[in-house]
């Protein structure tokens, strides 16, 4: 299962339509809609949002795709998060912002 397919099913598993969930979390639906359907891959602050928003795991969503993801980043996004997975499990509200 991808991580748009991750999302998908999340956000139906709550009830909410790609238009209430992508406000909820900071995104435009169509935006949402191409990262369920695969054709894009969140951003880091998009899993954030999503993460702070819900107060779910963030491996909920990354942990088969993080190789994908991984490969994508820039090293300065890397760091960015690998430290956003630490406070996320240490219980910060904020993010560091680079």
């Amino acid at each position: 299962m991808t991580i748009g397919q991750k999302i998908k099913s999340f956000r139906e598993s709550l009830g909410l339509g790609t238009d209430e969930f992508g406000d909820k979390i900071g995104v435009h639906f169509v935006g949402l809609q191409q990262i369920e359907d695969g054709d894009r891959l969140p951003d880091l602050e998009l899993v954030y949002n999503i993460v702070r928003t819900f107060q779910v795991s963030p491996e909920l969503f990354i942990e088969a795709d993080s190789l994908n993801i991984m490969r994508n980043l820039a090293g300065s996004e890397f760091d960015q998060l690998c430290e956003m997975l630490e406070m996320i499990k240490s219980g910060s509200p904020e993010v560091a912002s680079s």
